[in-house]
């Protein structure tokens, strides 16, 4: 946010540099969340692909015992 004797000396940039500083935020919290779900999509691609392969193991070494 802007310092507050910018308020009082020109009310006009204060509010511009306020609605400045609020939108870079937005813009900032939504490209980290961007980045999160990029990164938990990849992962939960990953994770899903391991456990195919565990269960498959699980299944032929029962059907080897029997």
């Amino acid at each position: 946010m802007p310092g507050k004797h910018l308020l009082h000396s020109e009310p006009l940039e204060y509010k511009l540099k306020a609605i400045q500083a609020t939108m870079t935020g937005y813009h900032a919290a939504f490209w980290i969340a961007v980045g999160f779900s990029v990164v938990g999509f990849g992962l939960a691609f990953f994770l899903s692909d391991k456990s195919k392969m565990i269960n498959k193991s699980l299944e032929d070494d029962e059907g080897g015992k029997a």
